[in-house]
């Protein structure tokens, strides 16, 4: 890729973490026709957050994943379209939870 070229919108190349100090980070892994979806979690407190699954280009190959780059650890719920938890996760200190949809 040239310093003109970018990634199309929905298409990430690399991603972020801000992990350790009482904070961890979701990966929810998806499929191609999940791309563009809102995910949704909500935490032990009640309080939602979301973000959206994405193209991640490595070596070649596409994978979709919504990342939730820095939450503080603790239970989580992954929800579905219409708000009921599909699946009960945990978010520890310093690490990545991998999870599919």
């Amino acid at each position: 890729m040239t310093l003109r070229e970018k990634p199309p919108p929905n298409e990430l190349t690399s991603v972020m973490l801000d992990i350790g100090g009482g904070f961890g980070a979701l990966i929810v892994n998806a499929t191609a026709r999940d791309a563009e979806r809102q995910v949704d979690i909500v935490d032990d407190r009640g309080q939602r957050q979301h973000a959206v699954v994405h193209s991640v280009k490595t070596a070649g190959t596409a994978s979709h994943q919504a990342v939730f780059a820095s939450l503080p650890r603790g239970a989580y719920e992954l929800l579905d379209a219409s708000g009921m938890s599909i699946r009960s996760l945990r978010v520890e200190d310093g690490g990545v939870t991998d999870v599919h949809l």
